[in-house]
């Protein structure tokens, strides 16, 4: 689904937005001293090589080994690279230890709150902000719970999708996306967290 989406034109766009608001430096001075910027979950790296082009000293990380070989491809980053890859877990705050105070900015792109449960989005809080520099700035976007005014989720049907069998169920607090393939069984959830209760969940881990 992402590979389509234009990762230049986004991340011109998320700068303009930061632009206007100061909170990054000017691309004249990021020229000169490029600020260290993490993806946080880069998954097959789409943008990595587009904040790298955007003046900035880019690193990626992924809890998925296979996401970051793809990364590494699709990016050409990884050893030997102007774009350095790590392997850790954003739930786990000690895998993110060695990289712990690096970062001007980090960024995550497709909704990376939505992967999480509530049950582990402090911990992602916790784990996120002891990558970040004192006054450093993270930047994400995200999928809002439905209205409550929304019309009721439809019954979920099956469709063909790239040759999976696809089953998705929606709830007022997640959706649940079913894909089969033969014998192969696979389950996504994508969860729903209001804009206030997050706030309360980052403040507790030391975010404003």
């Amino acid at each position: 689904y992402y590979r389509d989406v234009d990762a230049g034109e986004a991340v011109r766009q998320w700068l303009a937005v930061l632009d206007a608001r100061q909170l990054v430096a000017s691309a004249h001075a990021r020229s000169k001293t490029p600020p260290s910027l993490l993806d946080i979950g880069c998954g097959p790296g789409w943008y990595l090589r587009a904040w790298h082009n955007a003046r900035f000293r880019v690193t990626g990380l992924d809890a998925s080994p296979a996401m970051l070989r793809l990364a590494a491809a699709n990016a050409a980053a990884g050893p030997g690279t102007d774009i350095l890859l790590y392997c850790a877990d954003t739930t786990d705050r000690k895998s993110l230890l060695p990289l712990a105070g690096t970062f001007d900015i980090a960024v995550s792109h497709f909704n990376f709150l939505n992967l999480f449960s509530p049950d582990q989005v402090e911990k992602v809080f916790s784990g996120c902000a002891c990558l970040l520099k004192a006054g450093a700035l993270w930047v994400t976007d995200l999928s809002l719970p439905p209205g409550v005014n929304s019309a009721p989720a439809p019954q979920p049907q099956p469709e063909e999708v790239f040759g999976w069998r696809r089953v998705t169920t929606h709830s007022q607090t997640n959706i649940r996306i079913q894909w089969q393939h033969a014998a192969l069984q696979l389950e996504e959830n994508y969860w729903f967290h209001t804009p206030d209760w997050l706030a309360e969940s980052a403040r507790a881990a030391g975010l404003q």
